[in-house]
């Protein structure tokens, strides 16, 4: 297993793979969408101005994509810096439990270091015990928020 940040030059070894995985974990999450907005949605992450990312991890022996994990940059006030917004983390249900989500958080912390990055952030679902589990055992702290959400219709 390895673990690659997807980038425009080698999206296209991955994206079959790296679409049907997301579109797995946007079924899961109960959210519809289309091959096609994925596709969409993967091409606005790697432009050149892009504040996102996403790093994957592959079977090297089929250059299948087991996981993936999705995030953001941004700045705050409260944080004090620059900080990564996790948006999704997901592995395909029959690679869990071999540490393919650690390795690739473990890749994400590195990152954040190596790139002036002092903290990381994310939301679960209150009835998502694995992840809440996954990442209490990753040294992440729970804390009482309450999400907000509003669309922007065009």
């Amino acid at each position: 297993m390895a673990i690659v940040e997807i980038t425009r030059d080698n999206i296209e070894s991955y994206r079959p793979a790296l679409v049907r995985l997301v579109l797995a974990h946007m079924h899961v999450l109960g959210t519809e969408t289309s091959k096609s907005r994925v596709e969409h949605t993967i091409d606005i992450v790697l432009e050149e101005d892009s504040r996102a990312h996403f790093i994957a991890s592959v079977d090297e022996e089929c250059s299948d994509v087991t996981g993936f994990c999705f995030f953001n940059t941004a700045i705050g006030l409260e944080s004090g810096g620059r900080y990564l917004w996790l948006n999704e983390i997901h592995i395909k249900s029959d690679c869990r439990n071999r540490g393919i989500g650690r390795s690739m958080l473990a890749y994400m912390i590195e990152w954040a270091k190596e790139n002036g990055y002092i903290a990381i952030y994310g939301i679960t679902h209150r009835k998502n015990i694995g992840a809440q589990e996954f990442f209490d055992a990753n040294d992440f702290v729970q804390t009482e928020v309450i999400w907000l959400d509003r669309r922007i219709e065009q």
